[in-house]
């Protein structure tokens, strides 16, 4: 019985320690170019730790570089767009993003013309200044999504359907911690919810548990 406390108790701490280091490692990502020509997406993002999807840009005074590896944070809102702020992403903005990689957004193919058009769209819907002449008359996939959501279509997202966004930066010193030099921020699906903190306190826990049930 102790043996296999034991084991258990070994079996929790590799666990934990797995889901500390993918909890608290430095992310980074490094983008290609997709279709569309608006200076913003369809962008495909190989990252360090969420693997690789295509996403578009949430900011449009901020840039990036094809193949320049940036770090990044992932959070629920873009931050400073060249102009100090914050700006939290809107329910539309994760419904449409959703769509998207569930391949459900309907009228989107692929090509230069649904990229630029699901990119002004999310502009718009960010208040940014590359998506200030759409409307829901000309531009299909902002219908869609106020039409989907209604009253709460510009709600703060909160991380609904798992859309967050990546906080891209130039630089990060592993002295203290600080990232610096900020990017154009992009979309990202996280499925995880915070999954990985959660086994990582589940883990902690057992190790506590068993050691007392040693103990006994």
């Amino acid at each position: 019985m102790k043996y296999m406390m034991k084991k258990l108790i070994l079996t929790c701490l590799v666990a934990g320690a797995m889901a500390a280091q993918s909890a608290f490692a430095v992310s980074t990502v490094k983008f290609s170019d997709g279709p569309g020509n608006t200076g913003g997406g369809e962008f495909n993002a190989v990252t360090s730790d969420h693997g690789s999807f295509a996403t578009f840009c949430m900011e449009y005074n901020e840039h990036i570089q094809m193949g320049v590896t940036y770090y990044y944070e992932v959070s629920t809102a873009a931050k400073y767009n060249g102009n100090g702020t914050t700006d939290p992403i809107s329910m539309a903005t994760a419904w449409l993003y959703n769509e998207f990689l569930n391949g459900t957004l309907s009228g989107y193919t692929g090509d230069t013309a649904s990229a630029n058009k699901l990119q002004r769209a999310l502009w718009y819907l960010e208040g940014e200044a590359g998506g200030s002449t759409q409307t829901a008359a000309n531009n299909s996939f902002l219908a869609a999504a106020l039409g989907a959501l209604g009253a709460i279509a510009m709600n703060n997202a909160n991380g609904a359907y798992g859309v967050h966004v990546m906080n891209l930066w130039s630089s990060y010193n592993a002295a203290t911690g600080v990232y610096s030099g900020a990017k154009q921020d992009q979309l990202i699906r996280v499925p995880d919810g915070g999954t990985t903190l959660a086994l990582l306190g589940m883990s902690m826990g057992l190790v506590a548990f068993a050691t007392r049930r040693i103990r006994k």
